[in-house]
């Protein structure tokens, strides 16, 4: 069966509107999660300023601070000899004299 111009225009200009029309659908769907999250994202702070609120002052200024702090590290010689040096950074002989 052979297809004529018009006909095979018609199936392209189908599969273009439908494509079109799918590509609308995820931008909106794209668009309506961001927004969820955003909302989802400000409720939780507001729930999480509210239980800080509730905890003693040193807890809520530990919880408070937590984003803004760096992990913990430790410079200190744990398989230190006698005769070594205390700390393993480029200062250590800055920190032992004080």
């Amino acid at each position: 069966m052979l297809e004529t111009k018009a006909h095979s225009s018609s199936k392209e200009s189908d599969i273009d509107r439908k494509s079109r029309e799918l590509a609308k659908r995820f931008a909106t769907t794209n668009e309506y999660v961001k927004q969820r999250l955003s909302d989802i994202e400000q409720e939780s702070i507001t729930l999480n300023l509210k239980r800080i609120h509730s905890l003693p002052m040193d807890k809520a200024y530990t919880e408070l601070l937590q984003p803004a702090r760096f992990e913990y590290m430790s410079m200190k010689n744990e398989k230190k000899a006698s005769g070594d040096k205390m700390y393993t950074h480029s200062y250590n002989d800055m920190a032992m004299q004080h």
